[in-house]
């Protein structure tokens, strides 16, 4: 009821809510029914999602604006409406359909800035395995994962109600969250990422810097020869897991003590050789280099930090 709306007013268009006022043709049969049983004619999504064609209103209806516009007033169903969107999501859960549920997706992403839903809404659609992610393997996986191929199958479907993140970020995280595929979630706006508190943009401090551990530690029990570029490859990630802690001096005094206290007892700079230190071990060469070396024999070599620390 809006308000300035008179009795009569209120009387008439909860009649035609109630009442099965749409005549459709079933063969050669008449049938009537409720607005609310039909969809909006301009939500194609429907059908690409259901596969049905008769859910629509009849052309009689349809073709006549001042008609369509009192029947969406009337129950007109659309995916903008919260409960028939998460009824379509359940749907496509029961049936795990990745592009099923990438078409839904897309919906969401085309259509919120005009979809108004409430925070339960998007609570009860974080729970449903509806959302593109990359294969849990990437998990276990040495290194983060690359971009799927553009006609590369979905590899999972997940709830959002889990830590995860987009994948321009699994450079730092892929050890600790969930990746999320980014064929979906590149099209997302920021704003409609935020609805969902476990998608972390940005990545927090304390999960770059457990990923960075849990990689090293990967890396450590590699008992394979390395090559140079496997090398130049773990350099090149430990520096953008240290490039992106540059905001610690941002954090709470606690944050700082417990970041600095577990990178000083990790061996997680990568030397040329593929050996790994701790912060502490390059002090110590670069000071004892210092000391000795107006002492140092003709055959010694200057004790080099790795260029990519320089």
């Amino acid at each position: 009821k809006k308000n300035g709306a008179t009795k009569d007013a209120v009387a008439v268009a909860q009649a035609c809510e109630e009442a099965p006022v749409v005549v459709c043709m079933e063969g050669e049969s008449l049938r009537r029914c409720r607005c609310s049983e039909l969809a909006d004619p301009m939500d194609e999504t429907f059908t690409r999602l259901l596969g049905m064609s008769n859910i629509f209103p009849p052309d009689a209806y349809r073709l006549n604006p001042v008609v369509l516009s009192v029947m969406r007033r009337a129950g007109l169903r659309s995916l903008t409406d919260e409960s028939v969107f998460l009824n379509a999501a359940r749907t496509v859960e029961l049936t795990a359909n990745p592009e099923a549920a990438k078409k839904l997706l897309s919906h969401v992403a085309e259509r919120y800035e005009s979809m108004k839903w409430s925070s339960r809404a998007y609570s009860s659609l974080s729970k449903l395995r509806i959302f593109p992610a990359l294969a849990s393997a990437t998990f276990q996986a040495p290194h983060p994962p690359s971009t799927p191929g553009e006609g590369a199958a979905i590899a999972a479907l997940v709830s959002l109600d889990a830590p995860c993140t987009l994948l321009q970020y699994s450079t730092c995280s892929w050890t600790q969250l969930l990746i999320l595929d980014p064929r979906t979630f590149d099209a997302w706006p920021k704003q409609l990422l935020q609805r969902f508190g476990a998608v972390k943009d940005p990545l927090p401090l304390e999960t770059i810097v457990a990923n960075l551990i849990e990689a090293v530690r990967r890396w450590s029990e590699d008992g394979s020869s390395v090559r140079s570029e496997e090398i130049a490859a773990r350099q090149d990630l430990v520096e953008k897991h240290l490039a992106a802690v540059q905001a610690l001096h941002k954090r709470s005094h606690a944050t700082q003590i417990m970041v600095q206290g577990n990178l000083a007892s990790s061996k997680f700079i990568v030397l040329d050789d593929g050996c790994f230190v701790r912060p502490a071990d390059v002090f110590a060469e670069l000071h004892a280099g210092e000391e000795s070396s107006g002492e140092a024999s003709e055959n010694s070599k200057p004790w080099l930090l790795p260029g990519y620390l320089r």
